[in-house]
């Protein structure tokens, strides 16, 4: 069954995908997309929490003793526990989802999906200060619904 190919399998094939692989295709694309935004979601949401506490400890510097080294020390659980390990889980998402894209923008005529390959292209060459001085990340941020259109758009293979 077609559905049941990997990425690359079906790639390599060169055979048109079934209507069946399309809809297997664009649900796992759909239930990564949720999943990827969620994952960010709790982040940053987390994230907020951690910040609150360190604002807390400062808050009341004058009677918590050595509060100027602790108030960091949330952000820094944040970050190291929270953060960095869910990254990974979204760097995980977008790199599947990228591959999808790719797949069925090859296999499906006149579908360009390009969202997340875009993103993750820019995302993955702007670590720089240049992008986070000159606002790239929240333009790129603002694209995010561009895809969507093209998930919902009917078709015929």
């Amino acid at each position: 069954m077609d559905a049941q190919l990997t990425g690359t399998q079906a790639q390599e094939s060169n055979k048109p995908l079934s209507e069946q692989a399309f809809q297997a295709y664009l649900l796992e694309y759909e239930q990564r997309v949720e999943s990827y935004r969620h994952t960010y979601e709790t982040i940053w949401q987390a994230s907020a929490l951690f910040a609150a506490l360190s604002a807390g400890v400062l808050a009341f510097r004058d009677s918590i003793p050595h509060a100027n080294l602790l108030a960091p020390l949330p952000v820094i659980f944040w970050f190291l526990g929270i953060y960095r390990p869910m990254n990974r889980y979204g760097e995980m998402r977008n790199d599947r989802l990228v591959e999808i894209e790719t797949l069925l923008s090859a296999h499906v005529p006149d579908l360009e999906m390009r969202h997340f390959r875009t993103y993750s292209k820019r995302r993955k060459r702007s670590r720089s200060l240049r992008y986070v001085v000159t606002f790239e990340w929240l333009w790129a941020a603002t694209r995010c619904g561009s895809s969507n259109r093209l998930l919902h758009r009917s078709h015929s293979i």
